[in-house]
């Protein structure tokens, strides 16, 4: 949505009322997942007023400021190099990240037999006019592998034992559910914002906490390792 646009004015409301119990570790999940369901849903509803298409969408993503985290990149590369699959689980915007991917990441573009992203995509008309949002939400709260059980992707980790989670959201953790055959499991958390506070919920939860932390360093250096 562009800056300044009253639609924007709206998304950027939407964000200032939610947004703080989204982060409040203090609030439990499930007091949590009627207001997540209720933003997402509202906030699907802003995107389809904007008579967004293809091109605008495209034109947006390739214009914007968005970036990375320093080692992203060769992370990603690395691992599809080394025939590694990729789960990129999101609560955003499904076009968005994977025309960005194909934009900054050569490799990720060639490679989708590897990677899939689980998230929110918009349906299109046939003049490639936004309508509708794929039927299945996913908030910050529902991250689970059962969204890609009738996926060829899910066929080809059946058998992999070994898992690298990355998040930084408690509802990340959750990306695992519904796995099977899994032997080991490194957790790996990105706070933000950290607080003393935060950092001891999260580090209930995450193996590795990485405060305010914009690398992909340990990452990095966890696959050279292995």
């Amino acid at each position: 949505l562009p800056d300044g646009s009253f639609l924007r004015t709206q998304a950027d409301q939407l964000r200032s009322k939610y947004q703080p119990m989204e982060h409040d570790v203090s609030i439990s999940v499930e007091e949590k997942l009627p207001h997540m369901i209720e933003w997402w849903h509202k906030a699907q509803s802003l995107i389809i007023s904007s008579t967004l298409d293809k091109p605008m969408l495209h034109s947006a993503v390739y214009q914007s400021k968005m970036e990375l985290k320093q080692g992203v990149k060769k992370f990603i590369t690395d691992l599809l190099r080394s025939n590694t699959p990729i789960l990129i689980f999101s609560a955003g915007l499904g076009d968005v990240i994977e025309i960005f991917l194909q934009k900054e990441i050569p490799e990720f573009k060639h490679n989708h037999e590897l990677s899939h992203v689980v998230s929110n995509f918009i349906q299109f008309d046939t003049n490639g006019n936004s309508i509708s949002f794929s039927k299945i939400l996913i908030h910050t709260f529902n991250k689970n592998e059962q969204e890609i059980h009738d996926t060829p992707y899910y066929q080809s980790i059946l058998d992999r034992p070994n898992v690298i989670l990355l998040g930084d959201t408690l509802g990340d953790v959750g990306m695992i559910g519904g796995m099977k055959n899994l032997k080991h499991i490194l957790k790996i958390g990105y706070l933000n914002h950290s607080t003393p506070a935060k950092l001891e919920v999260y580090k209930n939860v995450y193996d590795i906490v990485l405060c305010d932390d914009q690398t992909f360093d340990v990452p990095n250096l966890i696959l050279k390792a292995i």
